[in-house]
């Protein structure tokens, strides 16, 4: 049985209250101690289920809705989703692409849940588990040091691996936006592994809603003439759309 399949069936398993333990789960599955001990690991760092001694329980929603990952979840909520959608357009059925950190790119493997044959690349942990619902995708999660602010993989671990892979395209979310810093993060960590992502990229299309061409994020990933396409909604003013084109960059804009 695939990974993401088993680990869909474990997070099954306690939400119709089922009691879980290592050892029952290794035997059901057919697997070893080790793999499902890594399944629960992870499992708990996308905050989908609880760890104990020994096994698992259903996932402490109140701790975890109020961690700081899900209240970025409906920040500025329907303008994402806006520009996911224009976004979504850009990916079609047979291709291998890269997909950044965080609640924008989690958007976005949600709208892509039509497409087959896929092959993503990522450091999002909830991203990888949204894309395990697609039917027919092969998923690589960077190994790396665990974020969970960002709920990313960061590091040297994952900016050293990215060095053996070919990144046709790469779909960023980014917490700032602007013509004199660049794409830029609110921590140095995940700004480092989205530069190493940015230098590995053919094509660097950046997602993101109006609100971040007025964050105060400062850790700088890279500079505008870095990104090939930059998808917004129509909160952007005209100002910073005639900026962004006078740099060769292509903007599309949801809602427009």
């Amino acid at each position: 049985m695939l990974k993401e399949a088993r680990q869909r069936q474990i997070v099954e398993l306690l939400r119709t209250g089922e009691v879980v333990n290592v050892a029952d789960l290794a035997r059901r599955f057919e697997t070893s101690l080790i793999t499902i001990r890594r399944d629960l690991s992870a499992l708990h760092a996308s905050g989908l289920i609880s760890r104990t001694h020994g096994g698992a329980v259903p996932a402490r929603h109140d701790t975890f809705t109020d961690s700081p990952y899900r209240k970025r979840r409906n920040v500025h909520d329907a303008a994402k989703r806006r520009a996911v959608k224009a976004a979504a357009a850009l990916i079609q059925n047979g291709d291998t692409l890269y997909m950044n950190a965080g609640t924008t790119m989690c958007c976005l493997a949600e709208a892509i849940r039509d497409r087959t044959d896929l092959n993503i690349v990522t450091n999002g942990i909830t991203v990888s588990y949204e894309l395990s619902r697609l039917e027919s995708v092969d998923v690589f999660l960077l190994a790396g040091m665990v974020d969970f602010n960002s709920m990313s993989t960061v590091g040297p671990a994952a900016e050293e691996s990215l060095r053996d892979i070919r990144i046709a395209r790469a779909f960023l979310g980014v917490s700032g936006l602007s013509v004199q810093g660049g794409m830029a993060m609110f921590d140095v960590l995940n700004a480092r592994i989205n530069r190493a992502i940015v230098q590995a990229a053919e094509e660097v299309v950046v997602v993101v809603d109006a609100s971040k061409f007025r964050s105060q994020a400062h850790h700088r990933i890279a500079p505008l003439t870095d990104i090939d396409v930059v998808v917004t909604d129509d909160g952007v003013t005209a100002e910073e759309v005639d900026r962004m084109r006078s740099l060769g960059i292509e903007v599309i804009i949801a809602g427009a």
